[in-house]
């Protein structure tokens, strides 16, 4: 939604900011600024958040201020400690305003999450977006606003698409839809339904329907949540048809709970388990259990109606095995990085650029954050992604490796878990007995490239 120049003036914001001291759009004049509405709770803010990470990491030298408005959707995403969470777990370094009392929500007459707004070198409001999607177009117009403020800037290409279902002949199907457990606006599909503002017993038996949750136990009903209480056994079950299930979970009267997930019936397998899942021992099974703060268990029965979703066109078979990696380019005096895999490693000896796996559902800034603090105990500053490849190995197993510069770390380097590490010039890679993954980008920057 493009809105035409001088028309609307953006409200002032907030008094309590992460990440910056306050600002004002009166003093930002002179400067673009993207104000995108969140909730670290809501997955659609989720999946936006490494494009608005990008554009503040590619523009913020050029003219461009970004800003994070918190508007919480539930009671518990008000407290600040929780939202400090969410920006460290998302990597989030721009400037973040609280908007708890939904103070800036209602003076951008705004009415959904995400949204982002562009505003103009003069204030003005420029370019709304509703949703996800449409990074292309809100990257162009942020191109246009700062060539209004230097027409002789140099701008990078637009991005790739950071997400594979963003990308040109990826296939999505239709995926399960948002499901609310609170009363207010939840769908449960016991008979009955809710028993509201109370506490009750709950039972269910037969065959359960999409987009409708069922409860056993005996639980407490609520506008905003549903929170299992006293002694037993508490289930909930879900169908969906999507590539991964998120569930926001929380418990306020003790200091542990445990979590039992079951996807049809079965515990969780090593593959399906994301980074908050932990494995133990049960009755000769491995069990997936995650841990929170809380009192009680619950189980939650996870019945998978299709395939995986966002898959490519081209081999979808494929497309689901393959391992996605992420890997730092540190970047200090001219010179990079590499490590050294230990003997006991797979490919032992071999040498590669820091990094790991991306967990399920993890946005691949954060992944590349905490892998480069377990490896090298540094808290980095995720710059731009400068290459993405994908690669077979003669085996069969695909990776698909996206890079990304680090210019900026606090803390010293250390090795944490290497053989060895080095620094070394780029045009002295190709000595190294690199991953045959990496070579491909090895030789380009040996040639000068991409730094």
């Amino acid at each position: 939604m493009r809105v035409d120049k001088g028309k609307v003036r953006a409200p002032e914001i907030g008094r309590v900011w992460l990440n910056s001291t306050p600002l004002s759009f009166r003093q930002l004049r002179g400067r673009a600024v993207l104000v995108d509405f969140w909730d670290y709770t809501c997955m659609n803010c989720i999946r936006t958040l490494p494009y608005v990470q990008a554009w503040h990491e590619r523009y913020r030298d050029k003219g461009l201020t970004v800003i994070g408005v918190h508007t919480p959707e539930f009671t518990f995403a008000q407290y600040e400690s929780n939202v400090e969470r969410g920006i460290r777990e998302f990597g989030l370094t721009y400037p973040i305003v609280i908007d708890s009392n939904r103070e800036i929500w209602k003076a951008f007459a705004n009415r959904y999450w995400p949204t982002k707004y562009l505003l103009d070198k003069d204030g003005y409001l420029r370019f709304g977006h509703f949703g996800e999607g449409g990074y292309g177009e809100c990257e162009q117009v942020i191109q246009e606003l700062l060539r209004e403020i230097d027409p002789a800037i140099e701008l990078p290409p637009l991005m790739e698409p950071l997400r594979e279902e963003h990308r040109m002949g990826a296939v999505c199907y239709r995926a399960s839809g948002e499901l609310n457990l609170g009363n207010r606006c939840g769908r449960i599909g016991n008979e009955g339904g809710f028993k509201e503002d109370q506490i009750a017993d709950y039972a269910f038996t037969g065959k359960t329907e999409e987009n409708f949750f069922y409860a056993t136990g005996r639980w407490a009903s609520t506008a905003e949540y549903f929170e299992a209480v006293e002694s037993g056994p508490h289930t909930l079950r879900l169908n969906y048809e999507a590539a991964a299930v998120n569930l926001v979970m929380d418990c306020q009267h003790a200091s542990e709970a445990e979590v039992v997930l079951l996807q049809d019936g079965k515990p969780l397998a090593r593959r399906q388990a994301t980074r908050d899942t932990r494995f133990r021992p049960s009755a000769g099974a491995r069990t997936g259990t995650a841990l929170f703060r809380g009192r009680g268990g619950v189980c939650i029965y996870l019945h998978q109606l299709c395939g995986s979703c966002n898959q490519r066109a081209a081999d979808s078979q494929r497309a689901q095995a393959m391992k996605r990696v992420v890997a730092g380019l540190i970047v200090k005096d001219g010179k990079l990085l590499v490590c050294q895999r230990t003997r006991h490693q797979t490919m032992p000896l071999k040498w590669e650029f820091p990094g790991g796996k991306i967990e399920q559902g993890e946005p691949p800034r954060a992944a590349l954050r905490r892998e480069l603090e377990e490896e090298l105990g540094i808290l980095a500053t995720i710059g731009d992604e400068v290459r993405r490849i994908q690669h077979e190995y003669p085996n069969g197993g695909m990776v698909e490796l996206r890079f990304f510069i680090v210019r900026e770390y606090q803390k010293e380097i250390e090795n944490r878990i290497f053989r060895d590490i080095q620094w070394a010039e780029p045009q002295a890679l190709p000595a190294f007995d690199f991953l045959e993954a990496d070579l491909t980008l090895v030789n380009e920057l040996a040639a000068g490239k991409l730094l």
